[in-house]
């Protein structure tokens, strides 16, 4: 027997096929844009994973429909209050090892710029975070080696503190500790000046204004939320929306649904 919840995914489906089939979609866009975060690409049963064939889908689906820019261009175009009309960038956080065994390949078939935020202290480690010990799962890691390769590929590597620690529950001396060494793990490793940011968990409650500023003053050049997912022209660059993806969606099409729902709603 289908429930309701999976009717309703199937009717945003159909809905979403109609309004991209159609271009009508293009209609909701005016000069707003989008960011999209990912975190791991397995076929692991998690609400962080998308699966590498869903993951497939969704770069021919962006690539078809939306302009899909470096993360750098589209800040550029926040900045100068620039028309962001279909503009879309892919973004990653934590570091997980299929980002650079799974993801890379495949955006770079595409064609497709991606950003990859990475909690420092967790690569070449084998800690296990809390979330994926609830969902049953190894978490595996990339080593430095795998995120140079990914900066030499062309994509842009971003921070996410050192631990993946709440910036809205730590105390300044913490936040402090977790967003300098961030950058400096990421300059030294890399040897470049890694000046995008994404803060843990990504909620509106998971980042304070004195933690923020912590972040500016660290050097970084912006930083981004992961609720939501639309930006605009003239968006503070340090408060700006990704929207999160996961196994929840049932196709590229229903996630293309969703992206204008909020769009509407916002």
């Amino acid at each position: 027997m289908v429930d309701n919840s999976s009717i309703r995914h199937i009717h945003k489906d159909i809905i979403g096929r109609a309004l991209f089939y159609s271009s009508i979609y293009r209609r909701f866009l005016n000069e707003n844009g989008f960011v999209l975060a990912y975190h791991s690409i397995s076929e692991e049963d998690s609400n962080l994973t998308c699966t590498p064939s869903d993951f497939r889908h969704q770069c021919k689906f962006l690539a078809k429909y939306f302009d899909v820019v470096d993360i750098r261009e589209l800040l550029d175009l926040i900045e100068t209050n620039s028309s962001l009309d279909g503009k879309a960038a892919i973004t990653f956080d934590d570091g997980y090892k299929d980002n650079s065994d799974l993801a890379a390949d495949i955006l770079v078939n595409h064609n497709l710029p991606a950003t990859f935020f990475v909690a420092t202290k967790f690569i070449e480690s084998d800690h296990q975070t809390w979330w994926d010990k609830r969902d049953g799962i190894a978490s595996q890691w990339m080593t430095w080696d795998d995120v140079r390769a990914l900066s030499n590929a062309g994509f842009t590597i971003g921070g996410h503190t050192q631990n993946h620690v709440d910036l809205g529950a730590v105390n300044a001396d913490v936040a402090k500790t977790e967003i300098n060494g961030c950058r400096d793990d990421l300059r030294r490793e890399l040897e470049l000046n890694c000046d995008v940011f994404a803060f843990p968990y990504g909620a509106q409650n998971n980042i304070c204004d004195t933690n923020l500023d912590i972040v500016k003053r660290a050097g970084f050049a912006s930083c981004f939320s992961c609720h939501g997912g639309i930006v605009r022209p003239g968006d503070s660059v340090f408060e700006l929306a990704r929207f999160p993806i996961s196994s929840w969606h049932l196709s590229e099409y229903h996630l293309g649904a969703q992206l204008l729902r909020d769009l509407i709603a916002r």
